[in-house]
């Protein structure tokens, strides 16, 4: 059997964490707001309570944490520890901020109004809405991050019925021009060296120049050409291995989808299953002057 090193998904988190940390793209900043001038309107209700001022504190400090850890960068550390459950962890962050802050603020204004109770009564109602759909945000974008992790683990208990001879690694993260790419799997072996690319699409999928379509029962959808991504990420093995571009072959894994009829892709394009037959006949022989575990040295070298 093939050399394995490494496990798939572990950088998915990471990703994740990266890009909510990126707060001017958050698409639920609205309903952040919301919920801060709620919990604002709630405030005076607890000026005289030393608990609900203590729990307001308490969940503002710990939504701040959480900004300045975004802000840091600390926040792609803690998607790599959290792995799929980052997006929750992000949401209730976020409710905290918005919630505890809005309560603390709110607790230094005046209580003396007619329609204070009223008031007070649509703002609590607004802010478990607004909670219960941001928390609901979360859930879907922790099962698309389980999927995507379910995918790439597809791939690789494939790739594992690979012959002696094979090394495979899960996971890389290559430096290149932009910084780090992440690479999902390599293999290296006598049929050449492959950079793989595993999207849980369903469906079908039409490629296209710069976005490929896909169409399911859930709808259509468009995604960034995955064959823009598997360039930069075949550019980043061959460039850790010392080697040209064209040294590394791109594949793309389809976990549950399939190429439109009659569709064209720019690159080789199978399923989980068929991953280790499409790397097994590959029309190429290794070729580098190193070993496939010598190579397999100095890429974990690079992803240091």
């Amino acid at each position: 059997m093939a050399q394995i090193i490494g496990g798939p998904g572990r950088t998915a988190g990471e990703v994740e964490g990266r890009q909510l940390a990126i707060l001017e793209t958050n698409p639920w900043r609205w309903v952040d707001a919301a919920m801060f001038a709620a919990a604002l309107v709630l405030g005076p209700a607890a000026r005289h309570s030393e608990r609900a001022l203590l729990w307001a504190f308490s969940c503002g400090l710990a939504g701040a944490l959480w900004l300045l850890a975004g802000a840091s960068g600390l926040a792609a550390a803690l998607g790599r520890w959290t792995g799929e459950r980052i997006a929750l962890i992000a949401a209730g962050m976020e409710i905290a901020l918005a919630a505890g802050s809005g309560v603390a603020i709110g607790s230094a204004l005046p209580a003396a109004a007619p329609w204070r109770s009223a008031a007070e009564s649509a703002a609590a109602a607004a802010l478990a809405l607004a909670a219960g759909w941001r928390a609901s945000g979360a859930v879907a974008g922790t099962r698309r991050i389980a999927a995507g992790i379910e995918g790439e683990r597809e791939t690789a208990r494939a790739l594992a019925a690979l012959p002696d001879g094979y090394v495979v690694l899960h996971d890389l993260r290559l430096p290149d021009d932009d910084g780090r790419c992440e690479v999902d799997h390599v293999v290296l072996g006598p049929t050449g060296a492959f950079a793989l690319e595993t999207k849980r699409w369903s469906g079908e999928v039409a490629p296209g120049p710069e976005v490929w379509t896909q169409t399911s029962r859930h709808g259509t959808a468009q995604h960034p050409s995955p064959a823009r991504q598997l360039e930069r990420a075949r550019r980043a093995v061959a460039r850790a291995l010392g080697a040209p571009p064209g040294t590394v072959a791109p594949v793309l894994v389809l976990s549950r989808g399939r190429l439109a009829d009659g569709a064209a892709a720019p690159v080789m394009v199978t399923t989980p299953g068929g991953a280790a037959d499409a790397v097994a006949r590959a029309a190429s022989t290794w070729p580098l002057a190193a070993s496939p575990r010598d190579a397999a040295r100095a890429l974990l070298a690079a992803a240091r």
